[in-house]
């Protein structure tokens, strides 16, 4: 039990001590003798000759009710600060690791990392050629970012980046009318049949204006996630990757987001953690953290990053409406390193990623 609390108790049954005291003088000895005149007492009470019994005898019980009303009392003031220790354990200890991270951090400031991280970030451009789109009379795609997280080239994002599901496209031939394009229609899912990844003009891979292709490796719904590699010509080992951060977050802990925001390319917006383990129908394999840090479009897939450069959540939605601002969902770390173990499982490869932790901020093997 928290020391505090403990002296807090200890207090609490002094006092109770000191009012039974002032209630009641009576000693052991005295009881033994106010038992023996009551015994005495008790034939004269038949007695109708008998004086009336003194008011003052009454006095034991009274002492014995105030014994047990303090006692209940303070009982209860003990059983509800005991209920309530658990709470402040953890709150205190939510303190301790703000008040470290905050010292550790020392001058650290969080808009670096959009820089440093602008080799590791990729803007995902997605289509498929199979199939035009009734809204937009284009090939179905989307815009979305993606992040290195191995120095050979694996990269994640969000499956809903990567693929899509029931868009309405024209099916077999279709003409332009005076009241518009007519043809038959129909709905199709699947995943995009070519996924581009380009770095930002200020990344040292910039120069390859073409960008890369992007080959999926595993994806799954229920983590709405995806797992994906960087092709290239050559094998490549030396990918600057982000490093996942290996401790909790607590609420206003200091985030970063870096994506594609409405494909306009690498942009980061910064926030707090407002909340953590949010949960939603749709998708209970999933836990998220609210953060108040602006995720638009394009975002989607993108990495949250903390004061010490580490990895703790991928940019995925966030609440829209005329009476709504700034809330915002990424999924948590530890949903993502259980993704990254089922997709080593069913793809039987080897994700080999780095962490960072608090204070030392420097990258070790997973």
């Amino acid at each position: 039990m928290n020391k505090k609390v403990i002296a807090w108790i200890a207090v609490l049954l002094l006092m109770a001590t000191v009012a039974v005291a002032g209630c009641s003088a009576v000693t052991p000895a005295a009881t033994e003798q106010t038992d023996d005149l009551s015994k005495e007492a008790q034939p004269a009470a038949n007695d109708p000759n008998s004086a009336p019994s003194d008011p003052a005898d009454t006095g034991s019980n009274a002492s014995d009710e105030a014994l047990k009303a303090a006692t209940d009392k303070y009982q209860e003031i003990i059983d509800r600060l005991t209920a309530q220790n658990a709470t402040l354990e953890r709150r205190i200890l939510d303190l301790e690791t703000t008040v470290r991270h905050t010292i550790s951090a020392g001058k650290t400031h969080i808009g670096g990392y959009a820089a440093e991280y602008a080799d590791c970030v990729l803007n995902l451009y997605c289509k498929d050629s199979r199939y035009i789109s009734t809204s937009s009379g284009g090939n179905i795609g989307c815009r979305g970012t993606g992040f290195i997280i191995t120095e050979d080239g694996y990269l994640l994002t969000n499956n809903h980046v990567v693929s899509y599901s029931r868009v309405t496209v024209w099916d077999g031939e279709y003409k332009e009318t005076p009241y518009g394009w007519v043809g038959a229609e129909k709905l199709v899912s699947g995943q995009y049949d070519t996924i581009k990844g380009y770095f930002d003009d200020t990344s040292i891979y910039y120069e390859d204006c073409k960008g890369y292709e992007i080959q999926v490796v595993y994806r799954n719904s229920d983590y709405d996630l995806a797992l994906c590699k960087i092709v290239t010509d050559e094998p490549k080992t030396d990918w600057k990757a982000i490093p996942f951060y290996e401790e909790e977050v607590v609420r206003g802990d200091e985030l970063i987001a870096l994506g594609n925001a409405h494909g306009f390319g690498l942009s980061a917006t910064t926030g707090i953690v407002s909340a953590t383990g949010k949960t939603f129908n749709d998708t209970p394999e999933l836990t998220f953290i609210q953060t108040d840090t602006a995720i638009n479009g394009g975002n989607s897939g993108g990495p949250v990053l903390n004061l010490f450069g580490g990895l703790v959540g991928i940019a995925n939605c966030k609440f829209v409406g005329s009476n709504i601002d700034c809330i915002a969902f990424a999924i948590e770390i530890d949903k993502i390193e259980a993704f990254i173990t089922l997709a080593e499982s069913k793809k039987e490869i080897t994700v080999s990623y780095t962490t960072v932790a608090a204070p030392e901020a420097e990258p070790t093997a997973a």
